[in-house]
């Protein structure tokens, strides 16, 4: 082996430790709902403090479409399809307002 093969893959290691770090932290936090859509809006990571707020377990959601948070008169409108097209386009989309439980019930604005 030699000197740069050695190097790269201790970045490497140290990348995947630094990723593994993040991802404790991510799941750990219990008074936020962190989660990760994948470009077509399906959730593909969810954090305790989603389960707790949303009230669905991450078994649940997992591979589900975003728009379950969503209240129907924005689903019909396409607001969450535009807030994927934003995000697509400029990197992210902020937005405060109504959401949708698991029971139901409306959390926000959020």
């Amino acid at each position: 082996m030699n000197r740069g093969s050695i190097e790269e893959r201790g970045a490497q290691e140290e990348l995947r430790r630094s990723e593994e770090r993040f991802e404790l932290l991510v799941r750990s936090v219990k008074d936020y709902a962190i989660l990760m859509l994948d470009p077509e809006g399906r959730v593909v990571s969810w954090n305790e403090g989603a389960e707790r707020i949303k009230g669905y377990p991450a078994n649940e959601i997992l591979g589900k479409s975003f728009t379950t948070f969503y209240p129907r008169e924005a689903v019909d409108s396409g607001f969450p399809q535009l807030e994927l097209d934003v995000a697509k386009r400029e990197g992210r989309f902020e937005d405060e307002g109504w959401r949708v439980r698991k029971d139901g019930s409306r959390s926000g604005p959020t």
